[in-house]
């Protein structure tokens, strides 16, 4: 029989993370430096790539995100309803530009950030790493959680 106190006790909310790598100046210098060498004869290659590959993880953090309880998801949705004019928010049933901030600073559970840190990170993430942020978190309060068969 299953003791549901027990499953009770040990339930947890779902989740992921995201590897960001803040100093994307480095992505050109790696592909410039690749680029060179494979122009070199390999006795002269000698390569610089591993150094620049270790500045770019020293660069990098990971962000864990978790999910909202069902309470708090549904309050916080609330308060971002969708614009009647744009269709993607209207996929979305939220506001989107309005919304993902909010959702951010409150599902990044580690590292944990100051306001001003998340002002920071947030003015020098690109796009497409802000889109990574905010598919994650969607994705880890709006999918499944599958079971173990």
């Amino acid at each position: 029989m299953i003791d549901i106190d027990e499953i009770l006790a040990g339930a947890r909310l779902p989740e992921t993370t995201v590897r960001l790598c803040l100093r994307g100046d480095l992505q050109a210098e790696l592909e410039r430096v690749e680029a060179e060498e494979q122009d070199m004869a390999p006795s002269l290659a000698g390569s610089a790539a591993p150094q620049i590959r270790a500045a770019m993880a020293d660069a990098t953090i990971t962000i864990t995100i978790r999910a909202l309880p069902r309470r708090e998801w549904t309050q916080l949705v609330a308060q971002y309803p969708p614009r009647r004019d744009v269709a993607g928010d209207q996929a979305l049933g939220v506001d989107e530009p309005g919304f993902f901030p909010p959702l951010m600073r409150r599902s990044v559970v580690d590292p944990q950030l100051t306001s001003e840190q998340w002002d920071h990170l947030e003015s020098v993430l690109t796009s497409r790493q802000w889109d990574h942020l905010v598919t994650a978190a969607w994705r880890i309060n709006r999918g499944d959680v599958v079971p173990l068969p």
